[in-house]
């Protein structure tokens, strides 16, 4: 938590006012990332066109988010090394009831094209 708080500038003190821990720190990190990605997904899912649009609308936006976090994704790699998301930060099923509904609704309209 030193660190962090040298780096942001907080104090020690004002961090734990926030966040318990670094793992809680952690948690909301992620959780902010993952609101950030799905809001960017959903939105190239939202464009009028064809499905084959939509889906190479979504690709590069997939490539977009990524890249333009890719110090946050280097950090959740290597800290979860590949584990499952849900074994290492228990964040598996809030993360997962983000997309279904509206992402579930995008594939099941692809396949009956298909």
């Amino acid at each position: 938590m030193e660190e962090i708080a040298r780096r942001s500038e907080f104090g020690v003190g004002t961090l734990y006012t926030f966040f318990h821990n670094k793992e809680e720190l952690y948690k909301e990190m992620v959780l902010e990332k993952v609101e950030e990605f799905h809001l960017s997904l959903m939105e190239a899912l939202n464009i009028s066109g064809s499905e084959y649009k939509k889906i190479r609308n979504f690709v590069e936006s997939v490539i977009r988010v990524f890249m333009k976090n890719l110090k946050f994704v280097k950090i959740y790699l290597t800290e979860t090394r590949g584990i499952p998301f849900k074994l290492k930060a228990g964040l598996d099923k809030k993360i997962k009831a983000q997309y279904e509904d509206e992402s579930f609704e995008f594939f099941k309209a692809l396949r009956k094209r298909l």
